[in-house]
């Protein structure tokens, strides 16, 4: 696996930006928005975004994947449900197994007795100790109820380790939301600190020519105002990277460094059996867990409405027992009984008031639900499917589309830069040419975006989002080292 890393520099402005910018700040007039340029210039760094800056790392997705396994919340409640799945195994096993109980008991006791003697009524008192111990043995021979239990706690077991895979998918597709998150909010600011440039530009253009006599100080207005208004765009744009990496954090708990899209990422995002739609769903009929601990739902509904037959039939159980008893009264002192007890002990429930019968229609009507809300899942699975596929085939046409309007930019950009330098070309048709291949920049970046969430939807549906995925993407990104 590759591991791309840019140096701090990536990502800032060309020379001629950067020309362009030192001569509008030295040229132009004081305005209005000084101190809105010192902002979104960033000439000085707030005590917040120096503790950003150290608390941002260069991350490979895999290893982002890694942290967000250990920090992501959702996920740490996943695996604690699991765990309280995986314990009705034992819990079901245990109503088939022998039960053991000892109790016994150590006191004292008072008597007070009175009978009827020769000369009238004779009252006496006792006072002694008493000793009591008991071992008993029940081992259940018919109990339909429990050995339904039973099934039910391997369903629930194989139901939990099922659902948090299906977080595992969740969060796997939270991250990769979030990359193309980054992706989209990197390129949008990049983009919105060139226009901002090329407008200074067009700042300065405008101020020569009003104080050369060939422009009107409204032409200069527009411009300041349209300066202004970029320089705003700028900071809106910075809002919309901070929230794309706020929600890294969230996932990750930590902050990314700046991403950009390397070579050939999008000849990887391509679907998974060739993007048909049968063979898409039959994909995630097989894999997706949400399918697999739906299907388990039914199941338990169906034991549970067995289990409620159940209660009809008869328990047999085989009890033995041992107890000796000691009691140092006066009518058998010195006495004690020592009883060994062998049986089997049998109970049939005969009238429940109609219990039994409503909680057995009951059961029947869960039964149907959770099948309902199988083919519910299916039903919406194969409406989301459909909607993806179409989403990534327009991602992918746009992503297209887009390339090629970035190209025509790149062209138009060189023949205006040559053209000013040859003296044929004003700037501000240099800087019309420039401000376009920004935006195509821009429109490109956004329509990677849009294809890197709906591979991962699609991903997830199908129930492959995979480990080794994120992989394949870590060879195709590039993390900059430093915050701009």
């Amino acid at each position: 696996m590759r591991n791309h890393r840019l140096p701090a520099e990536a990502g800032t402005f060309p020379a001629p930006c950067l020309l362009a910018a030192l001569l509008m700040a030295v040229a132009m007039p004081a305005t209005a928005s000084d101190e809105l340029d010192s902002l979104v210039a960033g000439s000085v760094p707030s005590v917040a975004a120096e503790a950003a800056r150290k608390d941002a790392i260069s991350l490979s997705l895999l290893s982002a994947w890694d942290a967000a396994l250990r920090h992501d919340a959702v996920y740490q409640r996943a695996l604690a449900e699991r765990d309280v799945s995986h314990e009705e195994l034992a819990l079901g096993r245990s109503q088939l197994l022998p039960q053991v109980n000892l109790t016994g008991s150590l006191g004292q006791a008072r008597t007070t007795s009175e009978r009827l003697g020769p000369t009238g009524p004779v009252g006496q008192q006792q006072k002694y100790d008493t000793e009591s111990w008991a071992l008993q043995l029940r081992q259940p021979l018919f109990r339909p109820r429990a050995w339904v239990a039973y099934a039910q706690g391997k369903v629930l077991d194989a139901q939990g380790e099922q659902q948090l895979r299906a977080a595992r998918q969740d969060l796997a597709l939270r991250l990769l939301d979030a990359t193309a998150g980054l992706l989209e909010a990197e390129a949008g600011l990049r983009a919105a600190e060139l226009v901002r440039a090329t407008q200074g530009q067009l700042v300065v253009l405008a101020t020569r020519q009003r104080q050369a006599g060939e422009g009107t100080r409204v032409q200069e207005s527009r411009t300041i105002a349209a300066h202004d208004q970029a320089r705003r765009d700028v900071l809106s744009r910075r809002a919309e990277r901070e929230q794309a990496r706020q929600l890294w954090r969230q996932l990750v708990g930590t902050l990314p460094a700046p991403v950009q899209a390397g070579k050939g990422l999008v000849e990887i995002l391509t679907l998974p059996g060739e993007g048909d739609l049968r063979a898409l769903l039959a994909l995630a009929e097989r894999h997706n867990p949400a399918f697999a601990s739906a299907r388990a739902e039914v199941e338990l509904a169906r034991l549970e409405a067995r289990r409620a037959r159940g209660e009809r039939l008869p328990t047999v159980d085989l009890v033995s027992s041992r107890s000796f008893n000691d009691s140092e009264s006066d009518n058998i002192i010195g006495s004690s009984f020592d009883t060994t007890r062998v049986a089997v002990q049998a109970s049939l429930p005969l009238f429940t008031g109609g219990a039994l019968s409503a909680t057995i229609r009951q059961k029947d009507a869960s039964l149907r639900v959770a099948e309902a809300r199988l083919t519910e899942l299916r039903e919406r699975a194969h409406a989301l499917m459909a909607t993806d596929v179409l989403r990534h085939e327009e991602a992918r046409t746009a992503l297209a589309a887009a390339a090629s309007a970035l190209q025509a930019a790149r062209d138009q950009f060189r023949q205006a830069e040559l053209g000013r330098i040859a003296g044929t070309a004003t700037l501000a048709e240099f800087v019309e040419a420039e401000v376009t291949r920004v935006n195509a920049e821009r429109d490109e970046a956004q329509a990677l975006a849009a294809l890197l969430r709906a591979w991962a939807r699609v991903h997830e549906t199908t129930g492959l989002l995979q480990e080794s995925l994120f992989e394949l993407l870590d060879d195709h990104l590039i993390w900059v080292n430093a915050l701009r």
